[in-house]
């Protein structure tokens, strides 16, 4: 329950060198710097570090709507808490890079409440982790996400709703710069759509973070939404943030308002329509099991320069996002994407091969592509709402068993298409000799038999 959790201050937890290497050490050694107290998770609160090494006194909390700090007062024997990162600089010392580990969950709020699934959230959450940032989605009360899953260290800031995104940091390894804040992004049959920020400061290398977190709106890949991620992280990126920003979109790589947030953060752990950009260097990451909820876990590892602000980090925050390659640049072979019917989540794969919906064409590519004057080269089943084929198929093959595939459309041979068929008096063109000599085959006069 939320009353259990003190929001009015937060405690800055100063560590001396020598403390934190050796409370480091023996915790890898050891495997705990101190001995845990058996508290009740409901009657108390959690501190970040052990008494022995505080350098100084607690201080105060950000005043902001949305924000809350979480703390515990100390007992007389503590666990300390080290970020991974702050665990990697312990044992290497000085490195061109600490690595930090990023979150981004769609908790399915509602279907977890209504089955009362929360200890298989928390759970998950927890053997998942640890974090060092983690942004989430369709979650409604972020403080008692944290507390139950074993991050009653992290600070967070929930955001408007409806349609929460809240984000969460490890207070432990980031302190806030400022306050956070949110902007209108979209909006859709659900209500309207956020993104949320903060920026923060890295303890272990000095480093400004811009954190951001968003849940698109459904069936809105529109360059609008787009612009609007693009215009909400440039208005707040300052020179030398490194920029992590986690979400549910909506929508997939290739789609118009991917193409433009990722024209600007251009390195990404894609898991789909679930994804977390950076401008920063991912060392890895990838998709976890998510259950119980129906969007995996994405994570990722990503490396934070020692040596403080990266002033090659951004260019100008006030300069405009640059304009991305189309995703499909029009060729004769098929038309534009955006008269293809039925695609899903607007993704777009390059090659003239879409995400389509199966349901209205029985699950079969040929039918599709028949359907708006072309013909099937080529079908296959998805992956995770992306690109990624699972599987092949033959063009009159039925893909069953899930909602969408992906279908590779041409122009007919004639090109009969009315986006590519020649004026009628227009000379056909000579057509190359059955066997135009290449490299591809051997000349037919050595076939054999």
């Amino acid at each position: 329950s939320q009353g259990s959790f003190c929001s009015s201050g937060h405690a800055h937890t100063s560590l001396n060198t020598s403390c934190f290497i050796m409370s480091s050490l023996l915790r890898l050694l050891v495997g705990a710097c101190f001995a845990g107290h058996a508290a009740s998770e409901q009657d108390q609160c959690v501190t970040t570090a052990p008494a022995s090494c505080h350098a100084e006194a607690k201080k105060s909390g950000i005043a902001s709507a949305g924000m809350a700090m979480i703390q515990r007062p100390g007992h007389a024997m503590q666990r300390i808490n080290l970020s991974l990162g702050e665990a990697d600089a312990a044992r290497s010392g000085v490195s061109d890079e600490v690595n930090i580990v990023v979150g981004s969950y769609n908790a399915y709020w509602w279907n977890v409440k209504k089955y009362d699934r929360w200890d298989a959230l928390h759970t998950r959450i927890q053997e998942e982790g640890p974090f060092d940032l983690i942004g989430f989605q369709e979650c409604e009360d972020v403080a008692s996400v944290l507390q139950n899953s074993g991050m009653s260290d992290f600070d967070f800031f929930q955001g408007p709703d409806p349609n929460p995104s809240p984000l969460a940091w490890n207070a432990a390894a980031f302190s806030p710069i400022g306050e956070p804040g949110s902007k209108l992004v979209g909006e859709d049959q659900w209500g309207e759509r956020w993104m949320n920020w903060v920026r923060l400061q890295h303890h272990a290398t000095g480093s400004t973070v811009l954190f951001v977190n968003t849940h698109g709106p459904l069936n809105g890949c529109t360059s609008a939404l787009g612009n609007n991620w693009v215009d909400g992280v440039n208005d707040n990126w300052h020179h030398g943030d490194l920029v992590f920003m986690t979400g549910d979109y909506n929508c997939g790589t290739g789609s118009t308002a991917m193409n433009l947030i990722k024209a600007v953060l251009t390195n990404a752990v894609d898991g789909g329509i679930d994804q977390i950009l950076t401008t920063g260097h991912v060392v890895s990451g990838g998709t976890r099991p998510g259950s119980p909820s129906d969007h995996p876990l994405v994570q990722g590892v990503f490396g934070v320069p020692s040596d403080g602000p990266n002033p090659d980090a951004q260019s100008t925050p006030s300069e405009p996002a640059p304009t991305p390659s189309p995703p499909n640049s029009q060729t004769s072979e098929c038309a534009a994407f955006d008269q293809w019917p039925s695609v899903d989540g607007g993704v777009t794969c390059g090659g003239c091969t879409a995400l389509v919906l199966t349901a209205p064409f029985d699950g079969r590519c040929d039918k599709y592509c028949e359907s708006f004057g072309h013909v099937c080269l080529a079908a296959a089943e998805e992956l995770s709402e992306n690109c990624e084929v699972k599987h092949t198929a033959e063009c009159d093959e039925q893909i069953s068993g899930t909602s969408d595939m992906l279908c590779t459309c041409h122009v007919p041979s004639d090109g009969r298409s009315s986006e590519t068929q020649s004026t009628p008096s227009e000379p056909a063109p000579t057509p190359s000799p059955p066997n135009s000599q290449t490299s591809e085959c051997a000349a037919f006069d050595q076939w054999p038999s």
